[in-house]
């Protein structure tokens, strides 16, 4: 393979990995706010199970320990559990594209150099 197929393949490769990186920017921000308020997440929805429970007369220790067995909590935290998931692939995905875009554009300045100093 020539040099000259060479760079164009890594160049390629930046721009591909650089429109994905583009294109996925809304959702790694929807993602990283997922992820940065995870524990408040947690707590709003073990409150929304306390609350009414706390209404009624229970102590605040009680009432923690009947929220986090009840079965709607278990369900609304495996709900958030999934979406946390998808949070994490969708930042995992765009580490991923951007260390790509990254060993490409290491390539291609590596190519460039061995160019200028071993002209053909």
């Amino acid at each position: 393979m020539s040099d000259y197929d060479e760079i164009k393949r890594y160049q390629k490769r930046m721009m591909d990995a650089s429109r994905t990186i583009q294109g996925m920017a809304i959702a790694m921000g929807k993602s990283k706010q997922i992820i940065d308020f995870d524990s408040d997440m947690r707590k709003n929805i073990l409150s929304k199970h306390m609350a009414p429970l706390i209404k009624n007369g229970e102590s605040v220790a009680a009432a923690e320990a009947y929220a986090r067995c009840s079965e709607t909590y278990l369900a609304d935290m495996a709900e958030y559990a999934k979406g946390l998931d998808e949070a994490h692939v969708v930042r995992f995905r765009w580490e991923a594209e951007n260390l790509s875009f990254e060993c490409a554009q290491s390539l291609l300045a590596t190519e460039r150099e061995i160019l200028h100093k071993f002209p053909e």
